[in-house]
């Protein structure tokens, strides 16, 4: 029998916001008083379901995890959260599945939960379920990453249907295919709580990549890129406090792939010579490629971190990232392109806006960082200060520029604070194709704190 699975709330409240369906009414529609006879209804539900899971599994500790409104079977590898509706209406902009009570998100999600997040994090490390990595942009991690699992919802002891159809295409309003999602986990604070329930917007399951959530989306989807396109599908109730229980489930995965995240070490060792995993053959850009497919055709996702030899030419480096940018997308061989190692850039600084070179078509002016060599090989560095004066009524500003020779990975730092513009985390800079990487390095290394956004132009 499952424990969390509600009987119908045939409340007066409930009653009566299902007598004006027609009229959908949300949470935030709601009186105080409303929500608080709704909240008062649900809070003893989940309080007597948790009390009979107690009782009908104690001493059963080794199977059963029971905590407030969630409970995990670790035998059948399964978790269920007890849930409950916001009533949002088909057609309404969605960013989230699941939030937690505390959100303040309700208004752009389907469901909610009173269990804790933690609880929920507690769960499925109790089944096994490994920890993934959520995205952030400032460590250039883009890609979530973390083992898939499906989940099912039944609204008021209807049969379940994938959580995912409660999400649909903006423009077809069809519900989304079920993909599932990721399991990256949040993170623990030194208190011992979880950041979801006390950072960001409460999110469990959301519809973009969100970087404080226990869930993400299998896809490359920034919250800017996507928003407006996923919207409620008729599957949602329009009735708010409707009892919902969730069940999560890891994918099955083939004996020879336990886990889908596979990553891998990248390192371009010379011309088009790969390193992969620290293998002591290199592999060409073509035999990198079809290793890659195997790994995909074994359903696993490759991330890929991605660094190079000192000895590398700076040419070589905007040939890699061309192929790396052709590479990471979640079709094909492609692959997910991870954080780079400490004292790397991100690969798609080596492929920055042509347009940049030409100071008049930037929105700002960054320090230019450029870089020459003589006749024997050595490496000069000039650093480049622009600065903006604006007359009046101009539609653009007038440039004048100051040029540094003689820089220095020690004196760089100094400079860009004289010189630089205050807050602008940018350098741009401008190498030859035969420059190696270890002339370029020490200088990136020493303004790596102050200006961590890096754009490289390979002459």
């Amino acid at each position: 029998m499952n424990l969390l699975r509600f009987a119908a709330f045939a409340s007066p409240l409930l009653l009566s916001l299902a007598a004006a369906a027609d009229e959908p009414r949300t949470l935030g529609d709601l009186s105080e008083a409303e929500r608080e006879r709704g909240m008062e209804a649900l809070s003893a539900r989940i309080e007597s379901a948790y009390q009979a899971a107690l009782a009908a599994h104690a001493g059963e500790t080794d199977r059963w995890f029971v905590a407030r409104g969630v409970i995990a079977d670790k035998s059948e590898r399964t978790v269920r959260v007890d849930a409950f509706s916001t009533g949002l209406p088909p057609g309404s902009i969605l960013e989230f599945l699941l939030i937690t009570l505390n959100s303040g998100h309700d208004y752009e999600a389907t469901f909610q939960t009173t269990a804790m997040a933690a609880d929920l994090a507690r769960a499925f490390a109790f089944i096994g379920l490994p920890t993934g990595r959520p995205v952030a942009a400032g460590s250039f991690r883009f890609w979530p990453a973390g083992e898939r699992v499906t989940a099912t919802a039944s609204v008021d002891g209807a049969a379940p249907l994938p959580l995912d159809a409660f999400a649909a295409n903006a423009q077809t309003k069809e519900p989304l295919p079920e993909t599932g999602f990721l399991y990256v986990g949040g993170a623990w604070k030194e208190d011992g709580t979880l950041t979801v329930d006390s950072s960001g917007p409460g999110s469990i399951v959301p519809t973009y990549n969100e970087p404080v959530t226990l869930f993400d989306v299998p896809r490359r989807a920034p919250q800017g890129a996507v928003y407006e396109t996923i919207c409620v599908s008729s599957n949602a109730p329009v009735v708010p406090f409707l009892p919902v229980v969730l069940e999560f489930r890891p994918e099955s995965r083939p004996a020879e792939a336990p886990r889908r995240v596979r990553d891998l070490a990248l390192r371009l060792v010379g011309p088009a010579a790969y390193a992969l995993d620290g293998a002591a053959d290199p592999l060409s850009a073509a035999d990198l490629v079809a290793r890659l497919q195997e790994i995909r055709n074994a359903r696993q996702d490759p991330y890929v971190t991605f660094s190079w030899d000192d000895a590398v030419a700076c040419g070589d480096l905007r040939t890699a990232a061309q192929l790396l940018q052709m590479l990471d997308a979640d079709s094909g061989a492609g692959i997910r392109v991870d954080a780079p190692p400490s004292g790397f850039p991100y690969y798609q600084a080596f492929l920055p806006r042509d347009e940049w070179r030409d100071r008049t078509r930037r929105f700002t002016q960054p320090c230019e960082l450029r870089f020459a060599l003589d006749e024997a090989g050595a490496a000069s560095v000039t650093l480049v200060a622009i600065t903006e004066t604006w007359p009046d009524e101009a539609l653009k500003p007038d440039l004048s520029v100051e040029e540094i020779p003689g820089v220095t990975p020690e004196s760089l730092p100094g400079l860009l604070r004289a010189k630089a513009v205050p807050d602008l985390k940018a350098i741009l800079v401008f190498v030859p194709s035969a420059l190696k990487w270890s002339d370029v390095a020490p200088f990136l290394a020493a303004c790596a704190d102050t200006h961590p956004l890096v754009q490289i132009f390979v002459d």
